[in-house]
């Protein structure tokens, strides 16, 4: 699983799976609260051991707080 953002006008979550190359989710927003929502109804989250994430603080903490914990992978950007 990927988390991230796009920015159109403002900017938006994007939640990704990896093993398929594609966008499962996007959260009108990349509130804690509303990226929370979408990964919630996820139905394969269980089967996700590892997320990668940017270096965002608040992505982290989202992945810590949810159960079950998946390793995170932080996005480098050259």
């Amino acid at each position: 699983m990927w988390i991230d953002e796009i920015h159109l006008i403002t900017p938006r979550g994007v939640i990704t799976s990896t093993q398929n190359n594609a966008v499962v989710e996007l959260p009108p927003n990349r509130n804690r609260l509303n990226i929370i929502k979408h990964l919630s109804v996820l139905k394969d989250k269980e089967g996700s051991a590892f997320v990668e994430v940017d270096m965002w603080a608040s992505y982290r903490d989202i992945i810590l707080q949810m159960p079950p914990q998946a390793n995170i992978v932080y996005e480098v950007k050259p």
